[in-house]
């Protein structure tokens, strides 16, 4: 209950010093993420082998904005996650079995602080940016399959924070003097596990995602 409250705090605190700093920019973004979750620590296959596409947004600011470079921080939601195919049995004959797509997907709260430098041409600006991550778990999903035992007969517990880098590429075009419409790419590499088998230590799993965002800024 405290670790909650801690991080309630946490983003109270980053969205009052986003209003200190004096904003400039004030921008809103969605687009798709590509996830996927990398098991260490079995000798067998991945648990989840392919990637999914789910859905991400944020809303963002830039600040103590300079000709070849600039600030801008983020708060938004994330989904990663990851599948594979597996059998689901109906009953104690083994032939009574369907194929099925076991998705396993973790919520995240996600706030960031890039340093992005940048280039303009005429309307045009291109940036290249990064800057650390926290990502706050706010919710699990499993679709596919109903209680799965991943390790041991034992379902890890996913960790309350990830934390890790945001590494950007994009631009964006001037509309007018006040809009602006832009697009990304963004590599989210991790530091921290997001869940640790209660019962193997050395069985961990980790978040890898990729993001394609479209975004619309607005200029104070």
């Amino acid at each position: 209950m405290m670790k909650k409250k801690n991080y309630v705090w946490l983003v109270c605190v980053l969205l009052c010093s986003a209003t200190i700093m004096n904003a400039q920019v004030l921008k809103v973004e969605s687009g798709m993420a590509f996830s996927m979750l990398k098991t260490s620590g079995l000798e067998k296959d991945q648990i989840f082998n392919k990637s999914v596409k789910p859905f991400q947004c944020s809303v963002g600011i830039e600040y103590l904005d300079k000709k070849l470079f600039n600030l801008s921080s983020s708060i938004g939601y994330l989904r990663m996650g990851g599948k594979n195919k597996t059998y689901q049995y109906n009953g104690p004959d083994p032939t009574d079995a369907l194929l099925v797509d076991h998705k396993y997907f973790i919520d995240y709260l996600t706030i960031n602080t890039l340093f992005n430098l940048k280039r303009s041409v005429r309307r045009f600006t291109y940036y290249l940016g990064a800057g650390p991550r926290v990502d706050i778990k706010i919710g699990e999903k499993e679709t596919g399959i109903e209680s799965m035992e991943y390790v041991d007969g034992q379902q890890p517990k996913v960790n309350a924070a990830v934390f890790g880098l945001k590494c950007e590429l994009g631009g964006w075009y001037a509309l007018d003097n006040h809009f602006r419409l832009g697009a990304n790419v963004s590599y989210l590499p991790s530091f921290t596990k997001a869940w640790t088998s209660p019962v193997a230590p050395d069985v961990t799993m980790t978040t890898r995602s990729f993001t394609l965002g479209v975004s619309l800024g607005y200029v104070l």
